[in-house]
């Protein structure tokens, strides 16, 4: 289990900016939503199937006492193991259920001035399911391939301030204020606890006189969590090999195995069969011609960048007209449309049109025109990462 408070300065600064309203990180939210076909769909510790508009509400009007220039919300992600995930059946209610917990985790950590505790009840939070993640080009994976398996992971939003809008509540801050490592140890004892999950400590990757040794996780304390979890990242950081992973090396031509090869077609089909489920059966990708497509481009990062477009529109019900030109350009073809008069090439009598263009409709212009809108502000506010892998090094190969 992989929890993180998101620092807006150094991961995602556009999409989980927090100086000012909650508007532009739950458009984020909802907009990654969208590209998965799904719509998003907030909930909190006692409500669920929350809007983004009753989301924005809540954090903006429970920031009392903050300037201008203070953050006014924060952004944790809650990232379970494929193996977490299975063990649970991948349960959105479990999942609800956990992330209650882990709020109350959260509000125990802080320690405050006159030494009372929170709860999960003092906090002013919502969260939504996110159930796909998009490689980043750091691993194996081609940038802008969707990750296989099971990649469900929580994003929470939390006020800087408390319920009663007295005490601001910074988990970025002095250790000793807000010790993340202990939360995260915590909320990693209380899945194991509540779902009855044994994981294999540290010690059981090191055969002793007696063989693999397992810690219950109901015998250790968050302390002796907490010091697992900094040996293990301490391990990671100081292995040559995994710092060698942390930047894929481009392929070269031909250096791939016949395996490799299939894996990657395979991967490509995936993507593909994916796309034309969002699309009617007569716009549906023939898999032969984008498979064409990525060849001609060596399966490069721009190719996988126009074919995730594709996908986007896709999801927006804006299908391209020619895919393939796309795919191998990077620019929309110039598709006539029919009973539009031919362009002008200089002066001389007007072309008479075979048909009448229709007019449009009193205030469809209008519509359109905010629709336009609407769309360069999405692609303005979206970030050069669309989801973001938050888990780190050393808890992936788990």
């Amino acid at each position: 289990m992989y929890i993180k408070v998101i620092d807006p300065k150094t991961n995602g600064k556009n999409a989980y900016s927090n100086k000012g309203s909650s508007r532009q990180a739950a458009n984020y939210l909802e907009g990654e939503a969208k590209k998965q076909g799904e719509k998003a769909e907030f909930f909190t510790g006692e409500k669920a199937g929350l809007s983004g508009d009753e989301t924005v509400v809540m954090l903006d009007s429970n920031r009392k006492g903050l300037r201008a220039d203070d953050a006014k919300f924060y952004s944790l992600v809650i990232s379970p193991s494929e193996q977490e995930l299975e063990h649970i059946g991948n349960d959105p209610a479990k999942l609800r259920a956990y992330t209650k917990d882990v709020m109350h985790a959260y509000a125990e950590t802080f320690v405050l001035k006159n030494g009372e505790k929170l709860s999960e009840k003092d906090l002013v939070w919502v969260a939504t399911q996110h159930n796909d993640r998009v490689a980043r080009g750091t691993d194996e994976l081609p940038s802008g391939t969707s990750k296989p398996g099971l990649q469900t992971h929580i994003h929470i939003m939390v006020s800087a301030r408390d319920r009663q809008q007295k005490t601001t509540l910074n988990p970025l801050g002095a250790a000793a204020r807000f010790n993340r490592v202990n939360f995260m140890a915590a909320s990693n004892l209380i899945f194991e606890q509540k779902f009855a999950y044994q994981k294999p400590s540290l010690e059981a990757a090191r055969p002793g006189p007696a063989g693999p040794r397992r810690a219950a996780a109901t015998q250790q304390t968050v302390q002796q969590r907490a010091a697992e979890i900094k040996h293990r990242k301490a391990e990671k950081q100081n292995n040559p090999l995994a710092a060698g992973r942390k930047k894929r090396e481009p392929t070269v031509p031909g250096s791939l195995t016949a395996a490799q090869l299939a894996t990657r077609e395979k991967r490509l089909q995936a993507q593909v069969d994916r796309i034309n489920l969002k699309l009617s059966p007569e716009k549906q990708l023939d898999f032969t011609r984008v498979k064409e497509a990525a060849e001609k481009q060596s399966y490069d990062k721009v190719f996988y960048s126009r074919l995730g477009r594709l996908g986007r529109e896709a999801s927006a019900e804006r299908p391209v007209l020619d895919p393939y030109h796309l795919l191998e350009t990077g620019r929309l073809s110039k598709v006539a449309i029919p009973g539009a008069a031919p362009a002008r090439s200089g002066p001389g009598p007007r072309t008479p049109r075979s048909q009448p263009i229709p007019r449009p409709q009193p205030g469809q212009k209008l519509h359109s025109k905010l629709l336009s809108g609407v769309g360069g502000m999405g692609q303005a506010m979206e970030p050069d990462t669309h989801t973001q892998d938050v888990r780190g090094e050393w808890e992936r190969d788990e």
